[in-house]
């Protein structure tokens, strides 16, 4: 039994002390030369200016459109023939959208006061019997 554990006790470290030097052989392999050609490469990029970040067109940050101004849900973008002093763009979809929810909220809130109302006057009627 003492040999079975002397030989496991020598075996881990031998097997730690190779995997380790075999890690450090693998390192050393993946690193090139000095390589002038990614080192130019990485320059060249570095200083060339970034197109801003976007998804599909549409930038992360700043306005969609330089000359558009928006108040409220209405957006006022510049006139695109002669005679027209500004264009005018309401979204009626989402405000259409956003009334169906408001409604639909009301509604809700309405049936929850009237449900509460309920329980409240049966709750109350329920403790009368109770008294008499």
């Amino acid at each position: 039994m003492a040999q079975v554990m002397t030989s496991t006790g020598v075996r881990l470290p031998v097997f730690i002390v190779a995997a380790v030097l075999g890690g450090v052989h693998s390192v050393w392999a993946q690193q090139p030369e000095h390589s002038p050609v990614s080192v130019e490469r990485t320059r060249i990029a570095l200083e060339s200016p970034q197109p801003p970040l976007s998804i599909d067109g549409m930038p992360f940050f700043g306005p969609t459109k330089p000359d558009e101004t928006h108040w409220g849900a209405v957006t006022f973008v510049p006139p695109n023939s002669p005679g027209r002093m500004v264009n005018v763009r309401v979204p009626v979809g989402g405000l259409v959208i956003r009334t169906a929810h408001s409604v639909a909220a009301a509604q809700h809130h309405r049936a929850e006061k009237a449900a509460h109302a309920e329980v409240m006057k049966a709750l109350a009627e329920f403790e009368k019997a109770q008294a008499r």
